[in-house]
């Protein structure tokens, strides 16, 4: 590192007290403003002052040491910028990553909230599939792979499924199950007691006894979607503790429920 102040003066490394006094006696009387009247004079007769008055706050040494006066205060300064800006970013950052942290802290706490939700919906779903079913009589009203009877609007036509619409209900069943049913056809449709979600449909047709079953419902993947659901809040709540696996599972539980929603109101 130069040294600034001892340049201004006009001294090297090592230089004593007494050569500083020295120093700034000789060069002061040179600028002085009342001496030299050059525009520069002025200027240089502080810039002397300064550096003396830095150089002679350092304590006394023996004089046998001389004294490093090693500073710059261009140098010096940016350091010290430096030194500021990046305790500012370390703050800045771990403030964020606190930030962060307690975010995801209230997502899990509205998460939890919601898992009892779903904990209460996926019960009320297994009382209603084992309670005794109900049997209603209906009419077909429509059969068709594209209408749909709750929107009005035309389906895109599936390669799997063909739907029946009734007086109350509306089937999904296996393509090609339909094609003895005609419109105007009585039939004895059995729904669940508590939420009357439909799950099959008798008819006689000619003379026989002929029976369509719902293949695409909320009862259909019941057996998939209220395990999973379970083991999945139990694994939240009891196996796994950094925030990024419990994140990963709040997610995860997000498309699940949303999809076990949908089946269980749209279709």
């Amino acid at each position: 590192m130069s040294n600034y102040y001892l340049t201004i003066l006009e001294l090297e490394p090592g230089a004593t007290k007494n050569d500083i006094k020295k120093a700034y006696r000789r060069l002061s009387k040179k600028y002085h403003p009342d001496l030299n009247k050059s525009p520069e004079a002025h200027q240089k007769f502080i810039e002397l002052t300064e550096a003396y008055t830095f150089l002679n706050q350092i304590g006394p040494r023996p004089h046998h040491e001389p004294v490093a006066y090693d500073y710059n205060p261009e140098v010096d300064e940016y350091e010290l910028w430096r030194e500021k800006a990046k305790a500012k970013a370390r703050y800045k950052a771990k403030e964020e990553a606190k930030m962060q942290r307690e975010l995801i802290k209230r997502i899990f706490n509205l998460f939890r909230k919601y898992a009892i939700g779903l904990i209460v919906f996926n019960l009320l779903l297994i009382v209603d599939i084992s309670m005794p079913y109900h049997d209603s009589d209906q009419t077909v009203t429509y059969k068709s792979p594209t209408f749909d009877v709750k929107t009005g609007k035309v389906r895109r036509a599936s390669p799997t499924y063909d739907i029946i619409g009734f007086d109350d209900y509306m089937l999904t069943v296996d393509k090609g199950k339909s094609e003895n049913i005609r419109i105007g056809q009585k039939a004895k449709v059995r729904s669940t007691f508590m939420f009357d979600k439909p799950l099959k449909a008798g008819f006689v047709v000619n003379g026989r006894h002929y029976q369509v079953k719902q293949v695409y419902n909320v009862y259909i993947v019941f057996w998939i979607l209220i395990p999973l659901t379970f083991l999945i809040l139990f694994l939240f709540q009891y196996r796994f503790k950094t925030l990024d696996t419990k994140l990963t599972l709040v997610i995860f539980m997000g498309f699940i429920s949303c999809y076990q929603l949908y089946l269980f109101f749209y279709v």
